[in-house]
């Protein structure tokens, strides 16, 4: 009987032991290396580019890339370099309406050619004058909520 009763509970904690390491695994800031630059980029780099992705709203995006912004969004889940980083924003930034852009703000003018970006600094640089250039009627209501947090998240991008 004492032995049935072990045996339950370790499998019991063998059990709970497993489901908590996969769960935290999956909140680890998992690396990937940048062959670019031979720098490390946290999976967190491209959630800011992301979250500003989904904060903008649908209507300000071009009617070509309201169809593709599904696929742009799986490719930045690949990402793994600052310059493939940089180009995805550039994409971002020109498949927004330049209504949505405050007066006197250019596509051209704000996004470098993404070859000069070479660290995640720069990156974070540029997602930051992407938003600041952006009207805030281009942004889903809940920006404001949520815009503090991604700007703590850009800032730690270094």
């Amino acid at each position: 009987m004492a032995t049935v009763n072990f045996l339950q509970k370790t499998t019991a904690l063998f059990s709970l032991t497993i489901i908590f390491s996969i769960a935290s695994k999956a909140q680890l800031n998992v690396q990937k290396i940048d062959s670019a630059t031979k720098r490390e980029i946290g999976i967190t780099s491209t959630n800011a580019i992301t979250e500003l992705a989904y904060a903008i709203k649908p209507d300000s995006y071009s009617n070509s890339f309201a169809k593709e912004k599904k696929a742009f969004l799986i490719t930045l889940e690949k990402v793994a370099s600052v310059p493939e980083m940089a180009r995805q924003v550039d994409i971002l930034a020109k498949s927004i309406k330049p209504g949505k852009f405050r007066k006197g703000i250019s596509v051209a003018n704000l996004i470098e050619s993404p070859k000069k970006i070479s660290s995640k600094k720069m990156v974070a640089d540029l997602l930051k004058n992407l938003e600041a250039a952006l009207k805030p009627e281009a942004f889903s209501p809940f920006w404001t909520l949520q815009k503090n947090e991604w700007l703590k998240e850009v800032n730690s991008m270094n």
